[in-house]
């Protein structure tokens, strides 16, 4: 288990509109349910934590996890986006909308810590979220 204090070893570069567009291009492609196209926003060396399991996965974890969820989750969208441009990524909030495998819609607010990568790929995602606000999936 990796602690929050475990960074990627892609050195984060100044933040940039690209920032924006990359973080826009990952939202959209959870909204489809294309595990393919996050993959395609990480680093190689990309390190996402929770804080609900204070946990940091590699890629393969993730999305591995992120396709068992998006199979049981339908109808996603992400509302109400705040962000805040920091040295090397953003900051974001939004609200997570969608149906749970029992049809059931919910929302959930969350917030984010988005590092960018030289390559202008994600090296580094900090997720904050109550997971009592989403659905379960297995």
């Amino acid at each position: 288990m990796e602690s929050l204090n475990t960074a990627a070893s892609s050195a984060p570069v100044e933040s940039s509109p690209r920032s924006t567009h990359v973080v826009d291009r990952l939202l959209s492609a959870m909204e489809r349910g294309d595990v393919d196209a996050v993959r395609a926003c990480y680093a190689p060396d990309v390190l996402i934590w929770h804080n609900s399991n204070n946990h940091a996965e590699r890629i393969e974890e993730n999305l591995e996890g992120l396709a068992a969820i998006l199979a049981r989750w339908t109808d996603l969208s992400y509302d109400d986006i705040r962000r805040l441009e920091i040295p090397g990524g953003l900051a974001q909030q939004h609200t997570l909308r969608g149906r749970g495998p029992d049809g059931a819609e919910f929302e959930a607010h969350i917030a984010m810590f988005v590092t960018l990568g030289a390559d202008g790929r994600i090296v580094r995602v900090d997720e904050y979220l109550d997971s009592s606000q989403l659905p379960q999936f297995l």
